[in-house]
């Protein structure tokens, strides 16, 4: 039970705070690369979904619901993934495709289907988790190399957003900072979760990455576009006053100060 309560505090997050992206859609015009963010939060919310209910199955040693749940936990992690790097590098490049771009999505999708591989094989050979008989489950050796290669890209994103050059205007320094740090931060909890299987690490991972994106980029982007706002309302308004200041002038005799003519044409 305890190892569920962190996905299901990640869960009610996620739905309180990305309420209007996920019901409304009133973020659509604000928050850069909406579609490709929607889709990360959606995948956040189906993989801390599958923690819970990982978490309740292990308490309870159903051993077929429980691989069949394991199965899910890994696919998922990789789709996890290929949905930060590929919102990641919408949101940093905009239109633009860099070439590592494309390689870091296409790697990630090439490392999907390989997991999918995996997967079918452990399921004749446990070559990636088992449970014994009594429902205990066991990491096997290509788990570590999953993990592994997750702690690589994470690193590649981290830098990616570090040091490359922003195509998009929204992307300023500190946004990329933000993703960098995320990056850093999933980095060391998946090495964590190398030597802690029973922790729930990953959504403890998404619950941070929820709240750091929600208050570095979504609140930024909402500020910012009220700036705008005020800004344009401002210049509407002197305009307005400007074109007053026009038509007096037009409508009133320079001479005598009185209303010429034209004001009663």
């Amino acid at each position: 039970m305890s190892y569920s309560i962190i996905g299901i505090i990640s869960i009610v997050v996620h739905l309180i705070i990305n309420r209007d992206i996920l019901w409304h859609g009133g973020e659509r015009t604000i928050v850069p690369a909406y579609r490709e963010y929607r889709d990360y939060i959606l995948g956040m919310l189906v993989f801390c979904v599958t923690d819970v209910l990982w978490g309740f199955l292990n308490e309870w040693h159903l051993i077929m619901p429980l691989y069949a749940v394991t199965v899910l936990f890994f696919m998922l992690i990789m789709v996890g993934f290929w949905l930060w790097s590929r919102y990641v590098t919408a949101y940093v490049e905009g239109s633009h495709r860099s070439p590592f771009r494309n390689a870091l999505l296409i790697t990630g999708m090439v490392l999907l289907c390989c997991e999918i591989v995996i997967l079918i094989i452990n399921f004749f050979v446990p070559i990636q988790f088992m449970f014994d008989e009594k429902g205990h489950y066991h990491a096997g050796r290509a788990r570590y190399v999953t993990l592994g290669l997750q702690v690589i890209l994470f690193l590649l994103t981290s830098v990616y957003t570090f040091v490359t050059k922003a195509y998009s205007e929204q992307a300023t320094r500190r946004v990329r900072y933000a993703f960098g740090l995320f990056g850093v931060l999933m980095t060391t909890l998946i090495i964590l979760q190398l030597y802690y299987p029973m922790l729930p690490l990953y959504s403890i991972g998404y619950l941070l990455s929820s709240c750091m994106l929600h208050s570095f980029i979504v609140e930024d982007e909402k500020d910012e576009y009220r700036r705008n706002l005020e800004q344009m309302l401002h210049q509407l308004r002197q305009k307005d006053l400007e074109l007053g200041d026009v038509r007096r002038k037009i409508y009133t005799d320079p001479l005598t100060g009185v209303g010429s003519k034209q004001a009663y044409i």
